[in-house]
């Protein structure tokens, strides 16, 4: 009985969460630094304080610390955090070295560019006219409430871009692709691991054997979740 209760207490782990460990190290790393700060300083009258400190902390004790926050600091990093897809922030993004591209701008031939894109696809169901037709009736039949409702204004958008594709290429666009979880490194020395949904992901081909497969892929997935 009391081997049973030596493994109980060996299973024991501490309750200290990533918050707290991370506060901790900071004030331990404060502490050290300060220590540090003094030590640099000429012990005179003026400075009793730097002098009290340097003779209560030996260099066993430094040592001691030292060894502390350097464990501290490699759990901090090892410890994955994970952050769905649909949480995801500026924060984040800068965190695991995504950075924003340059800006878009229109081009000089923009009205022929727009002329062009209205006669694209007009032999299509969803003609030019037709998607205005769409977003008209959406504006009117729905309500904008959440980001679901913001969805079907999106889905006009992507099925107008399927029609403007040249005739030897098709699109397959698949909704709420369920992603795996991912590792990703972050500027810090930490990872955090990427997990959810995305809400659309569009693959254009050339090859219409392959987009036909891929739309039996997405309907096979749907099925069994």
């Amino acid at each position: 009985m009391s081997t049973e209760r030596g493994s109980k207490k060996r299973k024991t782990r501490s309750g200290c969460s990533g918050i707290e460990l991370a506060s901790a190290f900071h004030v331990l790393q404060k502490f050290r630094d300060k220590i540090k700060t003094e030590d640099l300083v000429e012990p005179d009258d003026s400075n009793l304080e730097s002098v009290e400190l340097d003779m209560e902390i030996d260099e066993d004790a430094l040592a001691q610390l030292d060894s502390l926050l350097e464990w501290m600091d490699s759990k901090i990093k090892r410890t994955k955090k994970s952050r769905a897809f649909s949480s995801a922030n500026s924060t984040l993004v800068s965190d695991i070295q995504i950075t924003e591209g340059p800006p878009l701008s229109l081009k000089d031939d923009v009205a022929q560019r727009v002329d062009a894109a209205r006669l694209a696809g007009a032999d299509h169901f969803m003609t030019s006219g037709n998607m205005h037709k769409l977003l008209d009736m959406l504006l009117r039949l729905v309500a904008r409430p959440s980001e679901a409702s913001a969805r079907t204004w999106v889905d006009a958008f992507l099925y107008r871009a399927s029609a403007m594709l040249p005739p030897t290429k098709q699109m397959v666009l698949n909704v709420e692709y369920n992603v795996s979880p991912v590792s990703v490194p972050t500027a810090s020395g930490s990872e955090v691991i990427l997990v959810g949904f995305i809400d659309y992901t569009v693959v254009v081909t050339n090859d219409v054997k392959i987009a036909r497969e891929l739309c039996y892929i997405y309907l096979s997935c749907s099925h069994f979740l």
